[in-house]
């Protein structure tokens, strides 16, 4: 230990001497202090967090070692007995395992502890020769749990190496690519991966995404300023997210399949940005309206109801890509009507003028009843010759005021026209109010498929007054 100040001071004047002596106390002092608040802090507080902590703590350091998997962590085990105790009930740090093998015919033998532990493994990663994947793979598939989802492949940074300056065009499906590497996209199709942020990028397909966007969690918005086409299909919350997060032109042209939307509530989030889209300043203002559904099996409900908006109007003879579609599945007759109203709302149809509902035949009299008032500008329909579009010509007889134009398109088989006799009947009560119909563009086309021949017909009535 040091000597103290007194033993080594010396000096003639009392005064000064005492002074000096109380400095190098003090100084000698501090000195003390510092050793042993660094003996003090030297201490591992560690060891007073309770085992909750602690076994975090442990998780923590084999993670951001990267020694989760070659238990290398495992030397952290061995600093007492209460730091075993702890590493051996932590899950978590025996949750992943490496089994350090690449999958070989020697090797296959040790799947089936996998597979007879199915119900708690997470995630597996596989390498090695492609028949024996596919084998484990198989094999997997054949387990009754199904906690494990569709395989993940993933490639290697190798491949992109350089940057990829040449690719313009990429379709994926459950593939995750280094999206670092990729600048100069203009087409993106994917599935199963929602990890992009191209400004590129021009057409963007989105299938079936891993929900990682949440309506309630701030993200940054991802600037796509050159889209021109997106195309959506997602449970409704993750279509809901992903619209909010991104930022793209209002004259894109939209497609979106939301899931789980039955009534007009379900739809109530997702049509706030749709709104938002469609009635941007920039936006095409709409003019014509398609409208087309399916019946679901034995009455329930409808297996689908498509609506989207065009900013042309379409001849009987052409499908152009809506300006924005989009898809529900109302469980009944007042699911749907409610579902168009809060379209409705969303959509600017005062400006609408046409409606394409040559595939709208399984909707009622009532739903057309609902619809038709709501577009007061409408002049010009299109149907087909089918006994679902009886209700619409019903309703159509009564609408004041009358629409101007009808595009009839006539798509049967020859043994079934009894089917448009019907249908024209319904027609002539249309047409006699009207002094007279001039009947323009009638196209007539033959054609024949595996089943039989078949004939269409297209053609355009205008009324005169």
């Amino acid at each position: 230990m040091a000597s103290t100040p007194d033993e080594t001071l010396a000096g003639s004047n009392p005064l000064q001497n005492k002074i000096t002596s109380l400095d190098a106390k003090i100084a000698w002092h501090y000195e003390q202090i510092s050793v042993l608040k660094a003996e003090r802090n030297a201490l591992p507080p560690i060891h007073r967090l309770p085992n909750e902590l602690l076994a975090l703590v442990l998780v923590m350091y084999a993670i951001e070692s990267e020694s989760l998997s070659t238990l290398k962590w495992t030397k952290t085990m061995l600093v007492c007995r209460r730091w075993y105790d702890l590493a051996l009930v932590a899950h978590a740090l025996w949750g992943h395992i490496d089994l350090g093998w690449v999958l070989a015919c020697n090797n296959l033998r040790y799947t089936r502890a996998i597979f007879d532990n199915s119900s708690r493994v997470q995630s597996v990663e596989l390498a090695g020769e492609a028949k024996y994947i596919h084998h484990f793979v198989h094999n997997l598939d054949n387990t009754e749990d199904d906690t494990l989802t569709e395989p993940v492949l993933t490639l290697p940074d190798s491949v992109f190496e350089g940057g990829m300056l040449g690719l313009r065009e990429l379709k994926l499906r459950s593939i995750h690519v280094p999206w670092r590497t990729l600048r100069n996209l203009e087409q993106l199709s994917l599935t199963g991966d929602i990890h992009f942020a191209r400004p590129g990028l021009r057409d963007l397909t989105l299938d079936f995404l891993i929900p990682s966007l949440t309506p309630d969690v701030h993200h940054d918005a991802v600037e796509l300023p050159f889209l021109t086409s997106m195309s959506l299909r997602a449970p409704l919350v993750d279509c809901t997210a992903l619209l909010n997060h991104l930022s793209f032109p209002a004259t894109a042209t939209i497609t979106l399949y939301p899931g789980s939307i039955h009534a007009g509530a379900d739809a109530a989030e997702i049509l706030i940005p749709v709104r938002k889209h469609v009635r941007a300043p920039s936006s095409p203002p709409p003019v014509l309206l398609r409208i087309a559904c399916q019946a679901g099996r034995e009455g329930a409900g409808f297996s689908h109801f498509n609506m989207g908006v065009c900013p042309s109007t379409a001849p009987p003879e052409t499908m152009d890509p809506a300006t924005l579609r989009l898809n529900f599945h109302p469980t009944d007759g007042d699911a749907l009507g409610e579902i168009t109203s809060a379209i409705f709302t969303a959509f600017p149809t005062t400006a609408i003028t046409h409606l394409d509902a040559r595939k709208g035949a399984g909707l009622t009299q009532h739903t057309w009843s609902t619809a038709l008032p709501a577009l007061p500008a409408l002049d010009t329909v299109y149907f087909q010759a089918t006994d679902g579009h009886a209700a619409l010509l019903d309703t159509l007889a009564d609408l004041d005021p009358p629409v101007q134009s009808l595009g009839l398109c006539v798509a049967m088989w020859e043994y079934e026209s009894y089917a448009l006799l019907a249908l024209l009947t319904r027609l002539k009560a249309l047409v006699v109010p009207f002094r007279f119909w001039r009947s323009t563009s009638i196209v007539i086309g033959l054609g024949t498929n595996r089943s039989g021949s078949w004939r269409r017909c297209c053609l355009s009535f205008q009324a005169g007054f």
